[in-house]
């Protein structure tokens, strides 16, 4: 029984010594952890040149601007901010979008604009640039785009599902009291008026001829040219090249061409990534930047006139 008793003794502290160096062990994995998430955080949101990527050496900054666009005031800081910055001697903007937004377009547009005229300000289209990112990239004073990537869409569209048919087939009425005929106008609840289709196409047109506008203006192209734009149809890179849609076929590293043949541009400028803060959760958005995950998606919702190829309801 002696022999059995130091043996369980013996047993029982190898036990504890084990569960101490586990205990040592996630001690320090845990202050580990702390210390990157304290440093990743300090480095995330003190802001200015010293954002993450950023550093206060002059050098190129990449600036993205992917999916839907709507108006988005911390991109638009982002831009002011490239705009203002010393330490920016040009901007690669890369485009990946069906547009979004006539009015989120416009905000874009106005502050690319800006920066554009303070930096020399290169788009690359990656997969799509139409409509409003369209709108975008020529903001910028050079476009570059793949063979294959899409562009164009210049044109403006304003929809409505009509359930006037839906709701009578179940028996369900829709009535309204309004202080105009033209008052919350078109409706999906009743069959739309000519009057209120006027006044929608005339909205339409309006916002159309500002954008064309505007290309007319960026590009200087000629009225042939102008005609198959304002058709709104979509392009590929190579066929937006010889219409003057586009500068140049290619990727980033022809951007970069572009970029070193620019005053004060050295050859051996770096790229640095350039990203708007964001209003999300900071351990949220630190999580999804540590595992290139996100953790909940967001379907963005747009209303009113919309600068957007192929828009879904």
């Amino acid at each position: 029984m002696e022999h059995f008793s130091d043996r369980g003794n013996g047993d029982l502290l190898l036990d504890r010594r084990w569960l101490k160096r586990q205990v040592v062990t996630w001690r320090t994995l845990a202050l580990i952890a702390m210390t990157v998430l304290a440093t990743v955080l300090a480095l995330r949101f003190i802001g200015g040149d010293h954002q993450p990527g950023l550093t206060g050496a002059p050098h190129i900054a990449r600036l993205a601007v992917t999916g839907v666009i709507q108006t988005d005031q911390k991109l638009l800081d982002e831009i002011d901010r490239l705009t203002n910055s010393a330490n920016v001697l040009g901007v690669i903007l890369r485009l990946d979008s069906p547009g979004g937004s006539y009015a989120g377009s416009e905000a874009l547009y106005s502050a690319l604009t800006a920066l554009s005229s303070a930096k020399p300000t290169v788009a690359v289209i990656d997969g799509v640039a139409a409509s409003g990112a369209y709108m975008a990239a020529i903001a910028s004073n050079h476009i570059v785009a793949r063979a294959g990537s899409i562009t164009g869409s210049v044109g403006v569209i304003m929809q409505m599902p009509n359930l006037k048919g839906l709701l009578d087939h179940i028996g369900v009425g829709f009535e309204a009291v309004r202080s105009a005929p033209l008052k919350a106008t078109p409706n999906p609840f009743e069959e739309t008026s000519s009057a209120s289709r006027e006044a929608a196409t005339a909205i339409v047109q309006d916002l159309f001829s500002q954008f064309v506008g505007l290309v007319a203006t960026r590009r200087q192209l000629a009225p042939d040219q102008m005609e198959l734009v304002r058709s709104g149809r979509i392009f590929t890179g190579n066929q937006a090249l010889p219409l003057g849609l586009i500068d140049a076929i290619g990727g980033e590293a022809k951007a970069m061409e572009w970029l070193r043949q620019q005053p004060n541009v050295p050859a051996d400028v770096k790229i640095i990534d350039a990203s708007p803060d964001s209003e999300e959760v900071p351990l949220k958005k630190l999580i999804e930047q540590l595992t290139g995950t996100r953790l909940f998606g967001a379907q963005p919702m747009l209303d009113g006139p919309l600068a957007l190829w192929q828009p879904s309801l």
